[in-house]
């Protein structure tokens, strides 16, 4: 157990190590401030994508997410993609061809795209504004999420301490909501 526990904390520094801080910086920015953001993701990367969405989506309320396993509905979303969006895909080797697709659609349509994946030899690079490389190996014979859920996390922290004094007033609604709603507990 400790070796795997070692090797993925080598991973995510590792990727943490790699990816330039501007980078980081510009995606925040872009997720913060596009009209609406989409987000997928293949395999393991699809974990990833919606833990984006789930909480720039609680701070945001303008995104939806595309699942991989899905395609056909994305007709309905793809239609109102313009230059004023983002699209941010997760994806790994054995790479889905139909999220390489979805990207090359986005970028004809003139969206942003950002692209987390396992190096600049990757397929979606060449429809990436922005590229963030992820370590993706595992000790097993899975992608392991963990770096790019990692970089995730740093993601939503950044976005909502930037926009902390705006993000205080929704979530203290939804929080009400939730209340309301018989939520919790």
């Amino acid at each position: 157990w400790q070796s795997c526990f070692s090797k993925q904390m080598n991973r995510i520094s590792s990727t943490f190590s790699s990816v330039p801080q501007e980078a980081l910086e510009e995606t925040v920015k872009k997720m913060s401030e596009a009209r609406y953001v989409y987000y997928s993701g293949g395999r393991s990367g699809r974990i990833v994508a919606h833990y984006l969405k789930d909480n720039f989506s609680r701070m945001f309320g303008n995104c939806s997410f595309l699942d991989s396993e899905q395609i056909l509905l994305w007709t309905s979303e793809l239609q109102w993609m313009n230059e004023e969006d983002l699209l941010v895909v997760i994806g790994y080797p054995r790479y889905a061809r139909h999220l390489l697709e979805l990207m090359r659609y986005a970028r004809e349509q003139g969206v942003q795209t950002v692209v987390m994946t396992d190096s600049y030899s990757s397929p979606f690079v060449k429809y990436a504004d922005i590229v963030l490389i992820c370590e993706y190996e595992s000790s097993g014979f899975h992608n392991s999420p963990l770096p790019a859920m990692m970089l995730a996390e740093c993601l939503i922290s950044a976005a909502a301490l930037q926009h902390s004094d705006e993000l205080r007033e929704r979530l203290e609604k939804i929080g009400k909501l939730q209340e309301d709603l018989d939520y919790l507990c």
